[in-house]
Formats: structure tokens, C-alpha cells, sequence
């Protein structure tokens, strides 16, 4: 049985309960993810600096996986809105862009 911490830090069935955090694939890796609005992008922002703070004192690797999407299938993205977008993201590292 796959188990997943849930928004009450109680485990419980995957698909059972709001998962935040989820054991990966991998034993020892834990995944956290969510669909995040606006305002939350943010607190999440606020909240790196602790993050690192919590994994450098054990020195345990963190990484971040944003992904980024724009429209949807009853509205769809304008072509230039994409290409405008698309540009603001490559000023993040350069490594993001709209596909």
C-alpha cells in the first residue's frame, strides 16, 4: 500500500485523503506537490529560505520541479500571450519555456 502524509500529518491511502506529501519511487525520496494559485507561488517563495535551513542541517539533497501551464482545453491560449510568457519564463534561469 502506497501511504502519503496528509494535510493533518496522519498517513493515510494514497487517493484516500488531501495528500501534500508523497513517498516517490525511490526509497528515501519524498515528493510534495499541489496545484498552487498566485498568492500561494508566493508563500511557497517566502518559505524556501527554512526549507534549506531544515535540509542543510542534515545535509539532505532538495530539489525544486515547476511546471507551468497555460490555458486550458475551453479556453485556450493565445499564441501571443504563449510567446510573452514564454519569454518572461527563459529570464528564471533560462531553462523554462512554454511548449
Amino acid at each position: 500500500m502506497e501511504t502519503t502524509l496528509s494535510s493533518n500529518y496522519g498517513l493515510c491511502r494514497a487517493g484516500d485523503c488531501n495528500p501534500v506529501l508523497n513517498q516517490a519511487e525511490t526509497p528515501g525520496v519524498y515528493v510534495a506537490e499541489a496545484d498552487l494559485e498566485p498568492g500561494e507561488v508566493q508563500s511557497f517563495e517566502e518559505s524556501i529560505p527554512e526549507l534549506l535551513n531544515l535540509t542543510a542541517a542534515t545535509d539532505t539533497p532538495l530539489r525544486f520541479h515547476v511546471r507551468v501551464e497555460v490555458g486550458s482545453e475551453k479556453n485556450p491560449a493565445d499564441k501571443a500571450v504563449v510567446g510573452a510568457i514564454s519569454a518572461e519564463l527563459r529570464k528564471v534561469g533560462g531553462k523554462m519555456r512554454l511548449f
